[in-house]
């Protein structure tokens, strides 16, 4: 009975460092290779102006705490990341960047459960495009069509983009299903990034499996008394 409960306890700090690694201080790679998408942004004078271009998409290959992650966007416009470099980053489960709740990080996740995809191309530039969208809103970023061109498969993607995180609303995507990362330089925060959180997890599972199996030894105990 003492070694089964000798497992469990072993079992419960591995799964408690799982937890517990989740809000600690982490370490992001950032990759160096990203989609320029062209926009419209109503911001203070000497932002980006309407026309220009702004770095996005899916920035790769990136890595947090040596996992590479499959993808990686931004959250936020105003505040650059330099890439490609390595930061010291916090990361949530809950939609937050430098301890803010993002706007709109339910359609966020939504956006990237359904389209979250890597590389550069025109399907990643379009999901960046529209996670601003909704973020922001039209007020803020709009995808400059005109550049593009009006029947481009970029406008195309990201106008139904936006419209299925629109008609979805802010509760259809599982925002702990995704990293929300805070990188920092030199303790100042930069611009926010969202990644997946991956699925199934090894630590939690192989911690499963050893509960399961700690179970499974004190009924076959049980049974032999």
């Amino acid at each position: 009975m003492k070694k089964t409960v000798n497992i469990l306890s072993s079992v419960l700090f591995i799964l408690l460092l799982f937890a517990a690694g989740n809000s600690q201080a982490s370490t992001l790679q950032v990759g160096g290779t990203y989609s320029s998408i062209y926009s419209i942004v109503h911001t203070p004078a000497g932002d980006n102006a309407p026309g220009n271009p702004v770095g996005g998409g899916s920035v790769d290959i990136s890595y947090l705490d040596g996992r590479q992650l499959s993808y990686l966007y931004c959250v936020g416009l105003f505040i650059d990341i330099y890439v490609p470099n390595t930061y010291a980053a916090t990361v949530t489960n809950t939609g937050i960047i430098n301890g803010v709740a993002i706007n709109n990080a339910g359609e966020i996740a939504y956006l990237l459960g359904q389209y979250g995809i890597g590389g550069q191309g025109e399907k990643a530039m379009a999901l960046q495009a529209a996670i601003w969208n909704v973020e922001y809103g039209n007020s803020v970023y709009q995808l400059d069509e005109l550049h593009y061109g009006i029947n481009s498969q970029i406008v195309t993607d990201y106008t139904n983009y936006v419209a299925a995180a629109t008609a979805a609303g802010n509760n259809a995507g599982n925002i702990s299903a995704f990293d929300w990362i805070t990188p920092t330089d030199n303790g100042a925060a930069l611009q926010g990034q969202v990644t997946s959180v991956p699925e199934p997890d090894t630590l939690l599972l192989l911690g499963v499996g050893v509960l399961g199996l700690a179970v499974f030894g004190k009924y076959r105990m049980n049974d032999k008394i």
